[in-house]
């Protein structure tokens, strides 16, 4: 067994425990008073630049800002911005836009007409109504749709400036400034598929080359006059109801003449060989050319204003585009070839040896075929104008002075042209083809055709739309665009997006009228003189 004893504890050290409780107590109590003190700035020291809560509420202001004003208008350049130019007319059939700024710059010119068009034609005489129709012209279906030829000549120097090379022509067309098709472009141009100058000439030469034969004797054995001593002279003009009084005529006085033509020129004398000096004929110079003056041709004076200068050269042999290599001989020394002539109707099927009313056919000399070249005139102003000159030949002789007939054997279809013996024979169907020419060919076959390097023309087959009023724009285009892969080439009547053009064209023109109509329309946008503004 073990046993406790209890050990007295006295009241002073009961007191002395108690107190040691107090004293700890005491302890607790003055640190917590020392660590609140220590919470509060105490004097003496300075004060932080940004504490952890001035950061926060810094932060907090600066994302409430960017939520009222930043946001806003963020979400407006969303709504706003410019879209990226391969969507640019993305309703429309493929016509990449130019894709900078400063390229779609170069044709935003209001200064000045770069490309120089020639008016619309508001005489039915000047229009193609055989004109095919597609694409977006089929919706005037019953409708007369009419299309003509259209000169553009370029004279941009800044395209030169900005090192534009090559430029091909893109022919556009609307009737309400609001609908527009492409109704030509390269394929169309001639003589050159794009402009081979960028800045006009002060002048250019138009050039004509007439038909192989001269026309044939009235009778079979006679000799006809243009182997004696003979006027021949070209008879040009600018003006549809004045060619087709030519056409119609056949004589003409001196005073029609004047009155008919706006440049005339030609030979005089005896030609094929002959050893005649041509300076015995009254009126022509050593040199076998008629003497013209602004108011005279061979000596005899009519009240007219001749302009320019013409040239008349013979054609050694022809070439594919339609002209001719010229010889520097004379009048005097001219190669007269032998023509034959078929007087029968065309379709008639008449042999002269089967067919007692069948007549024989013609062989004669004929006046070898001819270049004609005008020199030294602008094309003149106004809406009743041909943008090609026409050209009329004519003759005279010291039998019949101040008497003109025609040269050439008039194209009316019934009959075949006179053609050179040495000439290919024709096979049917090329006979069938020609059957049925019109005097509307007159009007295609003697224009005259500008040579210029700046200069081309546009004889579209497709349509440009019904007669009446017309917008037609000429744009130049950039050779990159053929190069494009993402387009392949223009269609016949295209849909286009509408003005402005200089994001697709590095230059812009464009005239409007009332195409192949003599009625007088107020078109919206158009000025008085046939300018689109």
């Amino acid at each position: 067994l073990s046993t406790v004893f209890a050990m007295p504890v006295s009241s002073g050290e009961s007191g002395s425990a108690s107190g040691s409780f107090e004293t700890e107590e005491e302890e607790s109590e003055d640190e917590i008073d020392v660590t609140l003190v220590n919470l509060k700035q105490r004097r003496g020291r300075c004060r932080p630049l940004c504490t952890a809560g001035c950061f926060c509420h810094t932060c907090y202001i600066i994302q409430f800002v960017i939520y009222l004003l930043i946001f806003p208008l963020w979400a407006k350049w969303l709504v706003t911005s410019p879209m990226p130019t391969k969507y640019w007319n993305q309703d429309f059939p493929p016509w990449p836009v130019i894709p900078s700024a400063a390229g779609r710059a170069i044709g935003a010119q209001e200064a000045f007409r770069p490309i120089e068009m020639t008016s619309i034609p508001s005489s039915p005489d000047s229009c193609n109504y055989s004109c095919v129709s597609s694409g977006a012209l089929r919706r005037h279906a019953g409708n007369t749709e009419v299309a003509f030829e259209v000169g553009l000549t370029l004279n941009d120097p800044n395209l030169v400036d900005k090192n534009i090379h090559a430029v091909y022509p893109v022919l556009l067309a609307s009737e309400d400034f609001q609908a527009w098709y492409v109704v030509g472009d390269r394929r169309h141009a001639y003589p050159m598929p794009f402009w081979s100058s960028k800045t006009k000439a002060p002048d250019g030469n138009y050039l004509y080359v007439t038909q192989a034969c001269t026309q044939p004797p009235a009778k079979p054995k006679d000799v006809d006059e243009v182997l004696g001593g003979v006027y021949i002279l070209a008879c040009v003009t600018w003006q549809p109801d004045h060619f087709s009084e030519l056409l119609d005529a056949d004589t003409l006085t001196m005073e029609r003449v004047g009155a008919l033509c706006s440049s005339v020129g030609g030979v005089c004398g005896w030609s094929c060989g002959a050893t005649i000096d041509s300076n015995r004929l009254p009126g022509c110079e050593s040199d076998s050319r008629i003497s013209v003056t602004s108011n005279s041709v061979a000596g005899l004076h009519t009240a007219a204003n001749f302009q320019g200068k013409i040239q008349l050269q013979e054609c050694m042999e022809g070439t594919k585009d339609g002209g001719c290599m010229t010889s520097p001989n004379s009048f005097q020394h001219w190669s007269c070839p032998q023509c034959k002539y078929d007087p029968n109707p065309v379709g008639s099927d008449m042999d002269f040896s089967l067919d007692e009313e069948a007549s024989p056919q013609r062989i004669y000399t004929s006046l070898p075929q001819m270049k004609v070249t005008l020199q030294g005139v602008e094309s003149p102003k106004g809406s009743e104008i041909f943008n090609q000159p026409r050209v009329v030949m004519l003759r005279s002789s010291v039998k019949e002075t101040g008497v003109w007939k025609k040269l050439y054997m008039k194209d009316t279809g019934k009959f075949e042209l006179p053609v050179a013996v040495d000439a290919p024979t024709k096979s049917p169907d090329d006979m069938m083809d020609e059957e049925g020419s019109t005097v509307f060919d007159a009007f295609t076959k003697q224009a005259m055709i500008l040579r210029q390097p700046s200069r081309i023309d546009i004889a579209p087959s497709w349509c440009y739309g019904p007669q009446g009023p017309l917008y037609l724009v000429a744009c130049a285009v950039n050779s990159t665009l053929y190069e494009s892969t993402d387009f392949a080439n223009f269609t016949a009547g295209q849909k286009v997006a509408p003005p402005p053009f200089n994001d697709r064209c590095v230059a812009v023109s464009g005239r409007c009228g009332s195409a192949c109509d003599d009625g007088v329309v107020d078109m919206h946008r158009c000025t008085a003189d046939g300018f689109i503004e």
